[in-house]
């Protein structure tokens, strides 16, 4: 039979199954709240040598200024890489996701701005 929480029918706690519990339990809330702090970006990996690059123009200019092998023919793949608190690029990366952010709000805004003048355009006729 699979382990209890009870010793017996009348409900007895099991102390090292509780604290076993409690202890699986809290590593549980540790590693949710490092999860939480952590941000996946995409990148790309150049196939000749290994370096992880941030986008297709950072590539780019990889490719142009190092040296690969006769063999290379300038593949990439995109991998995922977690960015920690205390990585500079974290730091930058919540900055423009703000900016990003805002510019939506600001467009979001005009249109319906534009909607609505386009609504009490139709209800009052000229």
């Amino acid at each position: 039979a699979p382990p209890t929480t009870t010793n017996d029918d009348r409900g007895v706690v099991n102390p090292q199954l509780q604290a076993a519990a409690l202890d699986i339990a809290r590593d549980h809330n540790r590693r949710a709240a490092q999860r939480a702090q952590q941000v996946r970006v995409p990148r790309l990996l150049c196939g000749g040598c290994g370096t992880i690059c941030r986008d297709a123009a950072d590539f780019q200019e990889h490719c142009l200024t190092s040296s690969h092998d006769d063999d290379f023919a300038y593949e990439c793949q995109t991998v995922e890489v977690v960015l920690q608190e205390g990585d500079p690029e974290l730091d930058e990366f919540r900055k423009r996701a703000a900016a990003q952010q805002e510019e939506q709000l600001r467009r979001d805004a005009a249109w319906r701005e534009q909607q609505q003048r386009q609504a009490a355009e139709v209800a009052e006729p000229a």
